[in-house]
């Protein structure tokens, strides 16, 4: 149990010995043995096996208590004394759980007496056996309850301890029920069996508290906030009606009691705002209380087109889209009180997957010596590996959102956690499966196929909770996202201090192109990111406009760590600083852009934010393009094109005069510079696919080589023998100019995105 909650790889982690007394309680299948099992044909050695547990117990918590691992949660568990403690003289302090197993206890004790004085009146000794016989049962079932208590109450968070602990009490209530019954057959005295009745009644009271203390913690705790019966009913009954697509009349009636309780969630609200003496606050609460009580009344006139047509699907949409919108509406108005008990749900599904996890991987190791199919074994193997790498993250993120509740960030990270861990869970039970059939021990098969099975459940669980949280979290997704931006602003202004101070050094392994390849990438990257985070404001969705911010901050964390290494394996200091420069600028323009994506995705179909919005994503844009002109090679290949801009003036002139060369040095001349450029434009080709130095080099050749020819172009023009005739060399100019810049062009954007297929082609047509 111990290996349970830290999610440790078994046999590898911390208290893998505390919990080993806990183990032993469970059944080769993974699940709990039966307590009925550990009878023997005497009540006194089974008696000092109950004692014995219950030290097992103990001293695992202890351990467990001392290394930090032991179950804190207060709902299973209540504080008397804080004293100091030592493994040797525990304290004082009484779980909540061994209070209730006690008071179960003390109650059997008092139905033992009373059936003793039943058995004293009985003349019949077959009789009078039978009731002591059930007595001895009852007392025997009880001190196991309390033993097994004393045994997973360490880690009672853990669906096993918790099952393990509902199996002994049932079997007190089965003994219980033995002895009223028992008693009844061996007397008339209706005295002495409406004491047993009290007795056994009582005993039954308490059995139920401990049976119901343990339900009712068994999910992850007690509701939280003053919204939370409302706002649960909310969310299990909007779900209720979309799973009843099809039945008109489930779905009316679900709808009645969504009704109900946006009514109290109405009603709450609106409490709140009175007593609320900060106005904004107040006029927050009411604003809320306002949008819910809109939706409810949308949602009953959809629900009453559906019941007065029940075989329109056409109804049924409607209320059904009418009951997300509720769903909206209920998040926004309690959005606090939701979001944290779908987080601590969320904690409590992990921290099953990670146990579940970390049980199967030992029932595999456990399994590896009987499995007769090394290949089935190496692939389940593999994937326990995998999941032994997530669990860590798993269990982190847990004790990260437990120890910073309000922490946005912690939640996020929790609930990534949660989604990373789920395919190579899944994996891992399928693996795990399909080995079941190769394993020749009986025992471990059937071991591993309850992990597994255990595995699945968890996981399934995982999905819901993780699904949920990150609806109820989605606009931390656009804080946090925008949180990143800015701290990666303020990482590429410290960039830029030290480059100035020439300190600005490379990582190891970065090279300037790897640097700048992965910068063309990760620009692609944001504009692809930004382009849906604009497609998710214009659907109105917050949920997933968080999602689209998230993907935008994340392609901007890669930009800001090839933008620095483009620098940092630049020895240029402008250079250095224009990277640096345009880096943070795409940094405070997407900045700009998260923040008015989130007032536009407030106020969808406003006509004012979408137009900011617009703005700002087109300035975002610009400054995406200015740092690809930033990248090595492209500023060469800018002053190329303003080479060929500038040269091609030449051609604006309404006469060319002629030059002192006559028409064959004038022809040949051009054949020259014709050759010269045809050549430079290969090279450029060819450099375009190579380093940045390559491509700075080559476009500065092709810059002065068309210059050349453009030089031969105009003289050759003037040595025409008519109008005509200059006419068509100056049109061949002009063209071959044209087609020069789009070979600038081309090459400069297939250097900054080398795997583009289209524009490979668009470079050889170029070239051509």
């Amino acid at each position: 149990c111990c290996l349970v909650e830290t999610g440790c790889p078994p046999g590898a982690g911390r208290g893998s010995r505390a919990g080993r007394g806990d183990r032993q309680i469970l059944a080769p299948g993974g699940g709990p043995r039966r307590p009925g099992l550990t009878q023997s044909p005497s009540p006194q050695p089974r008696q000092n096996l109950l004692q014995a547990a219950g030290m097992v117990g103990q001293t695992s918590g202890e351990l467990l208590q001392q290394i930090g691992e032991s179950d804190a949660d207060p709902h299973f568990q209540m504080v008397e004394s804080r004293r100091p403690r030592t493994l040797s003289a525990p304290d004082s302090k009484t779980d909540m759980l061994m209070q209730l197993a006690k008071a179960v206890a003390s109650a059997a004790a008092a139905l033992v007496l009373k059936a003793k004085n039943v058995a004293q009146k009985t003349e019949d000794s077959a009789l009078q056996t039978q009731v002591i016989a059930a007595a001895t049962q009852c007392a025997l079932s009880t001190s196991q309850l309390v033993a097994c208590t004393k045994v997973v109450a360490p880690t009672i968070s853990s669906p096993v301890c918790q099952e393990q602990l509902v199996e002994a009490g049932k079997l007190v209530a089965k003994s219980v029920e033995s002895c009223v019954d028992a008693s009844q057959a061996a007397t008339d005295d209706q005295q002495l069996l409406k004491q047993v009745g009290v007795a056994a009644t009582a005993v039954t009271q308490a059995l139920n508290d401990l049976l119901e203390h343990i339900k009712q913690h068994a999910t992850g705790g007690q509701p939280l906030g003053r919204y939370d019966q409302a706002t649960d009913t909310i969310l299990n009954v909007t779900e209720n009606i979309f799973s009843s697509m099809g039945d008109a009349g489930e779905m009316v009636r679900q709808a009645r009691i969504l009704a109900q309780a946006t009514s109290d969630l109405v009603n709450a609200i609106k409490a709140d705002a009175e007593g609320e003496t900060d106005l904004e606050n107040s006029r927050k609460l009411l604003s809320a209380a306002k949008i819910l009580a809109d939706a409810t009344a949308k949602m009953v006139e959809a629900a009453k087109g559906a019941a007065a047509h029940p075989d329109s699907e056409e109804q049924q949409q409607r209320l059904r889209e009418a009951a997300e919108g509720l769903r909206m509406a209920t998040n926004a108005a309690a959005q606090n009180a939701i979001k944290k008990k779908l987080v601590h749900r969320l904690e409590h599904a992990a921290k099953q997957a990670a146990a579940a996890a970390t049980q199967t991987i030992a029932a595999a190791q456990h399994a590896a010596t009987a499995n007769k199919n090394p290949s089935a074994q190496q692939q389940l193997v593999q994937s326990c590996k995998v999941v032994a790498d997530q669990i860590p993250m798993l269990v982190q993120g847990v004790r990260g959102s437990q120890a910073q509740p309000d922490s946005p960030s912690a939640q996020l990270s929790l609930i990534a956690a949660s989604q990373n861990f789920l395919q190579p869970g899944g994996k891992m039970v399928a693996a795990a499966k399909a080995t079941v059939p190769t394993i020749s021990d009986q025992a471990s098969a059937m071991q591993l196929s309850q992990c597994a099975k255990n595995l699945a459940a968890a996981l399934a669980e995982l999905r819901t909770a993780a699904q949920k949280a990150q609806e109820a979290c989605g606009p931390l997704e656009i804080d946090s996202a925008l949180s990143l931006v800015q701290s990666l602003e303020r990482d590429l202004q410290e960039a830029k201090a030290a480059a100035q101070e020439g300190k600005l050094k490379p990582l190891p392994g970065e090279t300037i192109e790897k640097s700048t390849q992965d910068l063309g990438n990760s620009i692609k990257a944001v504009s692809s990111a930004i382009a849906q985070l604009l497609g998710e404001v214009a659907q109105g969705n917050e949920n997933y406009t968080g999602l689209a911010a998230r993907d935008v901050a994340h392609a901007l964390r890669s930009l800001s760590q090839a933008a620095r290494g483009v620098a940092a394996n630049t020895e240029d200091p402008q250079a250095q600083a224009a990277m640096l420069e345009c880096a943070g600028d795409v940094m405070d323009k997407a900045g700009n852009l998260i923040e008015e994506a989130r007032k536009a995705v407030a106020k969808p179909g406003d006509p004012e934010s979408q137009q900011r919005l617009a703005q700002v994503a087109k300035a975002a844009s610009q400054a995406l393009n200015r740092c690809v002109n930033c990248l090595p090679g492209q500023r060469d290949v800018d002053a190329a094109i303003r080479t060929v801009g500038e040269a091609s003036k030449k051609l604006l002139a309404d006469s060319f005069p002629p030059s002192s060369k006559n028409f064959q040095e004038a022809q040949s001349h051009l054949n020259r510079a014709a050759a010269g450029l045809n050549q430079s434009a290969n090279e450029l080709v060819q450099a375009s696919r190579g380093t940045p130095q390559d491509l700075a080099k080559a476009s500065g050749k092709f810059g002065q080589d068309f210059n050349e020819f453009l030089q031969a172009g105009v003289e050759m023009a003037g040595q025409s023998p008519s109008k005509e005739a200059q006419a068509q060399v100056v049109s061949n100019l002009r063209s071959i100019s044209m087609s020069s810049s789009k070979l600038l062009l081309a090459a400069k954007a297939l250097s900054a995105d080398p795997a583009a297929p289209t524009l490979k082609n668009q470079l050889a047509a170029a070239a051509r």
